[in-house]
This record gives structure tokens, sequence and C-alpha cells, in this order.
């Protein structure tokens, strides 16, 4: 089986966790002593909206997180972002199915594909009423494929990709 290249970095100075949390599988990130995001404060972002997510810390590295396997951690970072966000907002419900596709990834991991499959339906749910191509960077037809994948045990290398901002990467000296 071919190996992909691996994924880009939205926030590459931003370091990632020493391990994905899975509940009853590892220390609780916040909760126990040994948690790895015990110390961690949130990060100092404005509300998330079309004008600024291409330097939105918080939401950047919610990709970061998700597309290497960090669940529990992207499900947490975009949770943060969508409470500063106003109600009823289109980038509300673009937060809400990030969460709930990070949250159903989780899920899928864990192999409860029942409740995977719920939280990825009720994403689907609310990216078909956001009725537009593209929010905040993300192709929502990209997204839509993503949730669509998230309980099917087949595919487990889900990755969303943000369009019209160039990942950083490191440079090689």
């Amino acid at each position: 089986m071919p190996t992909r290249d691996p994924p880009p970095r939205y926030r590459p100075r931003v370091p990632l966790p020493p391990y994905a949390y899975v509940p009853g599988q590892a220390p609780h990130p916040t909760r126990d002593v040994g948690g790895h995001s015990r110390e961690r404060g949130p990060f100092d972002d404005p509300p998330l909206d079309e004008s600024n997510w291409s330097r939105h810390s918080g939401f950047l590295f919610g990709f970061d997180l998700f597309n290497r396997g960090y669940f529990w951690e992207a499900h947490e970072v975009w949770e943060e972002a969508w409470h500063r966000v106003p109600p009823r907002s289109p980038v509300r419900l673009l937060l809400q199915a990030l969460i709930q596709i990070a949250a159903a990834s989780l899920k899928a991991r864990g192999g409860d594909f029942v409740r995977s499959r719920g939280l990825a339906d009720s994403a689907l749910d609310k990216l078909g009423r956001l009725e537009l191509p593209q929010s905040c960077g993300v192709l929502l037809a990209d997204l839509v494929a993503v949730a669509r994948d998230v309980a099917d045990p087949s595919r487990p290398d889900r990755r969303i990709t943000l369009i019209s901002r160039r990942p950083r990467r490191r440079s090689s000296k």
C-alpha cells in the first residue's frame, strides 16, 4: 500500500502533543496530572470570521491536529474558537461541523461506528445548511466527503486541506 506524504502544517511553530488522546488508552489531556494539555492556555485569537481565518492560530492548528489523528485535541481547539463566534452565523455552523467530524473520527477510532455515523450525519446536516461553496478556506464539498467517510473503517486516513493559503513548511536548513 503506498504511503502518503505527511499533511502540510498550518501552524508549524505550535508543537503537536506527544500523544493523541483516546479515552481509556492515555491520560486525559487536561484532567490528569500527566495530561499533555494541562498547562496549555487558550489561543489569543479574535472571533473567527471570513476575513481572519488565514491568521487564526486556533482554527489553523485544529487542521494540523485533525490531519495527524489528534481528533480529541482538534475538537477542543475548534470548540474554543466556536465559543467566540456569534450565534447563528455561517462560521459557527462550519465550526460545529468540524467539531462533530473530529468527535466522529474519535468514536470511529474507538470502534463505535454507530455513534460515529450519528455525529457525521449531524455534521452533514450543518454543512448542508451553509449553502456555500467554501467557508474560511475550506471547500465544503471536500468536508462533506470527509464527513461521509468518517465512519468507514476502510478509510482511516482522512485529511482536510485548506485552500487559498499555502501551508508553512519548515526550512530544510
